[in-house]
């Protein structure tokens, strides 16, 4: 993962904004295949779970993993918006493509207890690097 950034609010409409959070945390990443970047993540968190997360090594250790181990923040289940668009300049430059290029975004909006949200997450994948694979196990009836 590359440099991470923080912030107290960058607006967006998202489940977090939904449900109440005044002021989030955003932390950005690039992930890299080699020399070629693949994805340019944005992750945002409530302010006071941000505030806590900061304070690690992100590069070692997952926000996922901090959450659910360090700061007893149980994440239940996850809603997810996959969608193909084109770059908009910002993710474009991060991911060394041209304005409007294809490229795959994954929304995720993380819950823990009670629904509540706690992580709004948008992934953007280069079109020409990532491929989404699913296999659907249907159940036969008795």
């Amino acid at each position: 993962m590359g440099p991470f950034s923080f912030g107290a609010y960058r607006p967006l409409t998202s489940s977090l904004r939904s449900q109440g959070a005044s002021a989030l945390s955003e932390f950005v990443a690039c992930a890299w295949l080699t020399a070629v970047p693949l994805s340019f993540d944005e992750t945002y968190l409530p302010l006071e779970i941000g505030k806590k997360i900061i304070t690690n090594n992100l590069k070692v250790e997952p926000i996922f993993s901090l959450l659910e181990r360090k700061y007893d923040i149980p994440l239940i289940e996850a809603e997810y918006k996959l969608d193909a668009m084109a770059a908009e300049d910002e993710v474009a430059k991060a991911l060394n493509v041209k304005p409007r290029s294809p490229i795959f975004r994954i929304e995720r909006t993380s819950y823990s207890t009670g629904s509540r949200p706690v992580d709004y997450e948008t992934l953007h994948y280069r079109g020409d690097l990532v491929q989404f694979v699913t296999r659907l196990v249907r159940k036969i009836p008795h």
